[in-house]
């Protein structure tokens, strides 16, 4: 397991904010272990661009990009 960890270490909240280009090419099956992958693609303060694919065995089986806003606030 690879853990990135930014310069600031205060811990914020991230809303997913939009899914965009979900493209699932199948579901997993019972038992069947999944990789999640993902990769910041752009960062515009509190509000960051990330490309996720799910794969199994090395087959990605969804993927698509995620807006995620960083907030202090939980209402």
């Amino acid at each position: 397991v690879e853990i990135h960890i930014r310069e600031n270490p205060i811990i914020r909240i991230g809303v997913v904010a939009q899914i965009k280009g979900l493209e699932i090419t199948r579901y997993p099956q019972t038992g069947e272990v999944i990789t999640t992958n993902v990769k910041e693609n752009e960062n515009f303060g509190d509000v960051s661009i990330y490309t996720a694919t799910i794969s199994s065995e090395g087959e990605p089986i969804a993927q698509g990009e995620l807006r995620v806003v960083l907030t202090d606030k939980i209402s």
